[in-house]
């Protein structure tokens, strides 16, 4: 079999390499108004992103389903790999943000896939290189790259605005990213059509490359775009890297970046996925999960017309949510009397208001409900009042899962469950109880709170994704605080509770690290 090196035809710094035309490109896949139909959506927010998302043109040999792509150390091969199969040019930048964004900018506009480089990645860079059989390799920024090596030339960017129009001979726009969490949306705004220079607008313009002398530039070679819209939808986060990103931009697929990796965020991150848990979609960064994981939370998704209590459309009940809430013991309250419903009510918005001047994001007013012994219809008085505040109801009580008549209640989009000093046994039964519920009745995320825990953690079983696991602590202070929380599995969140005359405030609450995402405060 011969080398791609000598498969390699010469070029000139003007040609265009590796191009692809549309008759080169496998069969693509429609699909029909009845597939389209048949995928029919309990959300009528979702409806018209189904259908898009349905009508795609994708060719045939992607796989139908999920593929999340790792993105090991940030350096986007697994992306190269994914997308291109060779590839004459390659752009690969170090660990400077400006120098990827640089970086990026030029790969996106020449078509070539962009790697990032480190010690730790230096060889596997190299050989994704060797892989794609390239030719020309831009160096961006400090990468310790050898010289030219046989018919491998390494071309060194000199980082200033004139070298950019000596190596790739086109005309680069400015543009400043005001934060750097705008970093992946504005990469994957990048057009093959228009050259536009990213530069990070939060710090001041520099360059991590060695100053040359003003000597003329070997060209850069642009390539033709690989992609002719029959790509996957591609899914990105503030997660994923620069060159994962900017490499599928690169090949031309359409990059959707969401809020949040787990696409029921919210409805804005559902409209990217609905429809696809068996269809193509490509995710960059394991931050994603498994592709099996993503399927299901798409199918989780796919089956609810029902959202979180309160603004925003969500389907998850976490991040970006502080969950405030107070125990109250039914069996000593008054649950037949509205007026206390009420009253209760107004006293946690009072303490939700204190607490929204510390915390960014939502605010949740919530109970959790001691009905020990007590009767369902006794227990919907509270869900009711606290449904229409749009807030939690998180039910204690050891025959949930028995009594049929908790059914109805616990089908209700804002009531969760907790638990006080359960056994390991009694928290795997009750979350698999729960989760089951959940999946079957096509319900968002539900709360599972345990307090006063005797076990670990790292025994539990892996949380349920349709279940936002809290983990409530007493302890408050910080050091002790941290010793329990800090090695929390993924998925499993922390929760703080406080005697009723606990001096402590949302100011010092908001210190703890990690921070809790549920503050219970105790009225005994």
């Amino acid at each position: 079999m011969a080398s791609k090196s000598s498969a390699a035809v010469a070029v000139t710094a003007a040609l265009l390499l590796g191009a692809c035309t549309v008759e080169n490109l496998a069969v693509v896949q429609t699909r029909t108004s009845e597939e389209i139909a048949a995928h029919a959506h309990p959300n009528l927010d979702l409806k018209d992103a189904l259908s898009a998302n349905l009508n795609r043109h994708v060719a045939q040999h992607y796989p139908k389903h999920p593929v999340v792509l790792d993105g090991a150390e940030n350096a986007g091969i697994d992306a190269s790999r994914h997308f291109f199969d060779s590839s004459e040019t390659v752009v690969v930048s170090g660990t400077d943000i400006s120098d990827q964004l640089r970086a990026a900018s030029i790969a996106v506009v020449s078509h070539a896939p962009m790697l990032t480089i480190q010690d730790s990645n230096r060889n596997a860079v190299l050989a994704e290189i060797h892989r794609l059989g390239a030719r020309y390799v831009l160096v961006v920024g400090d990468t310790k790259l050898a010289a030219t090596q046989g018919e491998l030339t390494i071309i060194k960017d000199p980082g200033t605005a004139e070298a950019l129009g000596m190596l790739t001979a086109f005309s680069f726009k400015p543009k400043g990213i005001t934060f750097p969490h705008d970093v992946p949306r504005a990469v994957a705004a990048l057009g093959g059509e228009q050259a536009t220079l990213l530069q990070p607008g939060w710090i001041r313009p520099t360059t991590t490359s060695t100053p040359q002398p003003a000597v003329r530039l070997q060209p850069f070679p642009a390539q033709s775009r690989r992609d002719a819209d029959t790509a996957p939808i591609v899914l990105a986060s503030a997660q994923s890297s620069v060159a994962a990103i900017a490499t599928a931009r690169a090949f031309g697929a359409t990059v959707r970046i969401l809020e949040h990796p787990d696409p029921r965020f919210n409805v804005e991150t559902m409209r990217h996925v609905t429809g696809l848990s068996d269809q193509p979609v490509v995710a960059l960064g394991s931050h994603f999960g498994s592709a099996d994981q993503l399927a299901h939370r798409i199918k989780l998704l796919d089956a609810t017309a029902q959202y979180q209590p309160g603004e925003g459309k969500r389907g998850l009940v976490f991040p970006k949510r502080i969950v405030v809430t107070e125990t109250i013991r039914l069996a000593e309250a008054r649950p037949d009397a509205p007026l206390d419903v009420r009253e209760k009510i107004a006293q946690l918005k009072r303490r939700e208001a204190t607490h929204g001047q510390v915390f960014d994001g939502i605010i949740s007013p919530s109970f959790v409900l001691d009905a020990t012994a007590m009767a369902p219809h006794v227990v919907d008085v509270w869900v009711d009042a606290i449904s229409q505040a749009g807030g939690y109801a998180l039910i204690i009580h050891p025959e949930l899962n028995s009594d049929p008549g908790w059914a109805d209640i616990l089908k209700k989009p804002n009531v969760g469950v907790a638990l006080e000093k359960p056994t390991i046994e009694q928290f795997e039964v009750t979350q698999n109880w729960l989760a089951t519920m959940v999946r079957n009745e096509g319900l968002p995320q539900k709360i599972l709170l345990v307090d006063q825990v005797d076990f670990s953690p790292a025994q539990c079983p892996a949380p349920a994704d349709e279940l936002a696991v809290v983990w409530q602590t007493r302890v408050t202070n910080p050091d002790r605080y941290h010793a329990v929380m800090a090695n929390l599995p993924v998925g499993i969140y922390p929760g703080l509770s406080l005697e009723k005359d606990d001096p402590a405030t949302a100011g010092t609450v908001k210190e703890l690290n990690p921070r809790p995402v549920v503050l219970n405060r105790y009225d005994d």
